[in-house]
Order: structure tokens, then sequence, then C-alpha cells
């Protein structure tokens, strides 16, 4: 809240920034690693859009939005995240933890679950499993079974990953 004119008589300019790491964004809202897309809006104390500008950006594990130049003197700021393209890009050299590979498929992993991943078929080529991780050694679709295990029930399910 701020008033609508400065001391020097001009009418006031909002701003506003919202910087969250990515991964932890990705596991407030339980998004796997596929690419976020967020937005941020202003409204005013009704619901009409108030003109802004605004800015997105992802970059080097920080998220950044901001809004500014907007003028009223109660807005209401809304960022909203989205989960980008279901399908997560991986590159060639990468390791990725059993969270991020468990996050792609739709079983539910608890606090107490084991999760267990194998590498399918003639995926051997394209990543290999090493310890709590996935390591991708080439470019394709490597197929792992994903297995988790909530006390004495078991779920299983495919996960297909795009290496680049």
């Amino acid at each position: 809240s701020a008033p609508h004119y400065m001391s020097s008589g001009e009418v006031f300019r909002g701003a506003y920034s919202l910087i969250i790491r990515s991964d932890l964004a990705r596991c407030i809202y339980r998004f796997s690693t596929a690419p976020l897309k967020a937005t941020i809006e202003v409204f005013d104390s009704g619901s009409e859009k108030i003109s802004a500008v605004t800015n997105v950006s992802e970059k080097n594990g920080w998220i950044k939005l901001s809004a500014t130049g907007f003028t009223h003197s109660t807005p209401t700021i809304r960022a909203k995240f989205k989960q980008g393209s279901s399908k997560a890009i991986f590159f060639v050299g990468q390791s990725i933890d059993k969270a991020s590979i468990s996050n792609q498929t739709k079983i539910k992993v608890e606090k107490n679950s084991k999760v267990s991943l194998v590498v399918l078929g003639n995926s051997s080529r394209i990543c290999r499993v090493m310890g709590s991780t996935v390591k991708t050694t080439a470019r394709g679709t490597c197929s792992i079974r994903v297995t988790v295990k909530n006390g004495s029930k078991k779920t299983t399910s495919v996960v297909n990953l795009t290496i680049s």
C-alpha cells in the first residue's frame, strides 16, 4: 500500500520484485525439472488489470519476477507459476536425482517411501543408474522404470527422459 502522490506531486509509481530459487519453487509446487512458466499481473482494488511493465526470467537457478510503473495505492499483485512442457529435457553428462524422476510420474511419493530406478532395454547406452541418480551418457530417449513402495503398497511407472 502506498500514497497516490509523492511529495513532489508526481503520481506514485509502484515496484514489486519476487526472487526465488528454481529448485525451491519446484519443491513448493511439486514441479518436475521441465521448464517453468511464470506470469505476474497487477490489479486495482477491484479486478481491473493495471498497466505495468512486467519481467519474468529464470537464470542460474533463480526465478525473478518484477512489475514496475503501476499507479494505484493498493494494488493486488498476482504471481503465478505453471509447469511448462510435461516432457523434461536433460543433457548428456547430467546426473538426475530420483526425486526429479519420480516427480515425472503420477505416483505419490511420501516421506518414508522407497524409490527404486531401473533403466529399461536399449536405454542402457543412453543412461545408467548410479546409486540414487541416473547419469545421462548419450543423446536419445532413456526409459526408466520407477517403483515406489509406500508401506506395503508398491506402484510402478515408466518414465521416458529426453536427452539432448
